[in-house]
């Protein structure tokens, strides 16, 4: 549901979850999971794009663009209907990306199967911080056509800890830590190994 609390349907293809973020960020709204009753019309495990009640909004990724003959549900519980073509069965269709990214997926820009998910850590932050702080301080500057505007503020911030663990994480063994030798703390550490005989 939306902020105004009525129905959000997003379809996707069936090996594809939403991303909330993209949603979210496509509404303007904050939103939250649906408990799915037998008055809102729709029934868990057969929802479908034809025949939903014209109260929600219905939404469609790219996935599903340029398919036919797809199976969805029925909008009646224990059906489901077969050969969909959704630019043929559904009125006014637009698609947008609202799919979370998948291995393997297809790149938007060159369109191949080029996708490739790794894990990283995060290490640093961008705070989009907009002119909250500069208006405060009544702070402007000239722009070229000799208008007084106010600046749009950021601020970076690297995590010194999270660095100092992803290094630990790259580079070690069983004993610890194997620091590489540019950030090392030293370049030779002496162990003492009988310290009564020194």
């Amino acid at each position: 549901r939306n902020a105004d609390d009525s129905y959000v349907v997003v379809f996707t293809r069936g090996d594809i979850d939403v991303n909330e973020t993209k949603l979210r960020n496509f509404l303007g709204c904050e939103i939250h999971p649906a408990v799915i009753t037998e008055e809102c019309g729709l029934n868990a495990g057969y929802i479908g794009p034809v025949g939903l009640p014209e109260n929600m909004t219905v939404l469609f990724d790219t996935s599903l663009q340029n398919t036919n003959n797809l199976s969805c549900g029925a909008n009646k519980e224990e059906y489901h209907y077969t050969g969909l073509d959704i630019d043929r069965d559904c009125a006014n269709v637009e698609y947008h990306d609202f799919a979370k990214i998948l291995d393997g997926g297809i790149c938007p820009n060159c369109h191949k199967h080029s996708i490739s998910i790794s894990r990283g850590i995060e290490v640093g932050n961008i705070f989009q911080l907009g002119t909250k702080y500069t208006k405060t301080m009544n702070m402007t500057y000239l722009d070229s056509n000799g208008e007084e505007k106010t600046p749009i503020m950021g601020c970076y911030g690297i995590g010194v800890g999270r660095l100092a663990a992803s290094v630990c994480e790259a580079h070690h063994d069983d004993y610890g830590p194997i620091w590489p030798m540019p950030i090392a703390p030293w370049q030779v550490h002496i162990c003492a190994v009988r310290s009564d005989d020194a």
